[in-house]
C-alpha cells in the first residue's frame, strides 16, 4: 500500500501494525499509515458490522481514512485498479496456496480478463481472472469468515 515510501517508513508502518494497539492488525496498520505519512486511504468493505466497527475505531483519522461499505467484488477492483494499485483481502488458497488463509496483496492491474498481482509473501506476480477472484471473494466470507476489503491512497 505504501509505495513508494520509502523501506524504513514500509517498516515502520508494518511494525507498528503488528504492535495491535488496536483490536484488528488492520486498523493498526492503517492508524500508522495515517500517523506516519500525508498521504489519504479509501478503504472499502464487504460487511457491514466490520465498517460501523473499523470507522468508530479509526474516528480519529476519519479526515485521512475514508471506510465504506461496499460489496465487494472482481469488477469493482477492476474499475479502481484501471486508476491506482489497490490492495486487497482474499482466501490465498486461490492463489495457489494449499490451506485457506486470510491474505492481503497488491492489485497492480486489470489486463485481457487477468487481474496482476503482486504477492508480499514471495514477491512474484501472479495472475487471477474475474471469476477466479470472485471466488476467493467468497471463500473468504464463507469459508474462512472474514470479510473482503479494498485499500486504496486517494
Amino acid at each position: 500500500m505504501a509505495g513508494n515510501l520509502g523501506q524504513k517508513l514500509e517498516e515502520k508502518i508494518f511494525f507498528d501494525g503488528e504492535k495491535r494497539e488496536y483490536y484488528y492488525y488492520l486498523d493498526s496498520v492503517l492508524a500508522s499509515f495515517a500517523q506516519n505519512t500525508d498521504k489519504s486511504v479509501q478503504m472499502l468493505v464487504d460487511n457491514e458490522i466490520l465498517t460501523s466497527i473499523l470507522q468508530k475505531s479509526l474516528a480519529k483519522f476519519e479526515d485521512r481514512i475514508t471506510i465504506e461499505q461496499k460489496p465487494i467484488n472482481a469488477r469493482l477492483v477492476a474499475e479502481i485498479v484501471q486508476n491506482k494499485p489497490v490492495v486487497i483481502h482474499l482466501d490465498d488458497n486461490y492463489l495457489g496456496d494449499y490451506s485457506h488463509a486470510s491474505h492481503f496483496v497488491v492489485v497492480s492491474s486489470f489486463e485481457d480478463g487477468k487481474f496482476e498481482i503482486i504477492d508480499p509473501v514471495d514477491g512474484k506476480v501472479k495472475y487471477l481472472s474475474d471469476a477466479k477472484l470472485n471466488g476467493a471473494f467468497e471463500s473468504l466470507k464463507n469459508h474462512i469468515k472474514m470479510s473482503p476489503e479494498i485499500i486504496y491512497i486517494t
